[in-house]
């Protein structure tokens, strides 16, 4: 658990896309699945559907855009970027 949960959402603008940086101080993503996590279907909750991520990849593929998980930094929070053309 987190004693204080927070989400940070960051806006850039670049010569040719948008990025959408989306950070967040949960528990985080384990490394062991993290290939996985936009698999339709996939969840590690028990009522969880699966369908957030995968379906998210879907819209921003289909705006010629991606979606990504960022494994770059070596804190202990979670980050996606968001990138679509604009």
């Amino acid at each position: 658990t987190v004693m204080e949960p927070k989400v940070s959402i960051s806006l850039s603008c670049l010569d040719t896309s948008v990025r959408v940086t989306i950070t967040d101080n949960g528990s985080g993503i384990k490394e062991a699945i993290a290939g996985d996590i936009f698999v339709p279907f996939f969840t590690t909750k028990p009522k969880g559907t699966g369908i957030g991520l995968s379906l998210s990849r879907e819209i921003a593929t289909r705006h010629g855009g991606m979606i990504s998980l960022d494994t770059t930094s070596s804190t202990h929070l979670t980050t996606f970027v968001i990138s679509l053309p604009i």
